[in-house]
């Protein structure tokens, strides 16, 4: 009899082995599983931030270039006002030089008006 219950021990012992190894062989499964969807995760997280990366650099790009392109238009309007104010300087002197040809012509016809005044008193 202490054959067979030994026997029996061993046979008990080993099926509580075989299940402790089932559960550790499941436990084992669902830390592959995790693994690789912490691995497919990171992939798509590489490929998310890499695309990010492009976006980025193509907006540093638009907006150097969208800079660039204000900083220019910028300069114009501001040349293209000065020459503006120019001209208008230009044109107001020019009015104040006519204004002041007119006021002397308008004296000439005065005395002019005077002058034949005077003659015709004498006629």
């Amino acid at each position: 009899m202490g054959i067979d219950r030994d026997c029996d021990d061993l046979v008990t012992q080993k099926s509580v082995l075989d299940q402790k190894k089932m559960r550790i062989n499941s436990e084992v499964e669902g830390h592959n599983k995790r693994i690789r969807e912490l691995e497919m995760a990171k992939k798509d997280q590489v490929i998310e931030m890499n695309r990010l990366n492009v976006q980025r650099h193509t907006n540093t790009e638009k907006t150097q270039q969208l800079e660039n392109v204000v900083y220019n238009f910028d300069k114009e309007f501001k040349q293209f006002l000065k020459k503006l104010e120019s001209d208008s300087i230009k044109h107001e002197n020019r009015i104040a030089e006519l204004k002041q040809e007119k006021s002397e012509i308008l004296k000439e016809i005065i005395e002019s008006q005077k002058q034949i005044l005077l003659w015709e008193r004498k006629i």
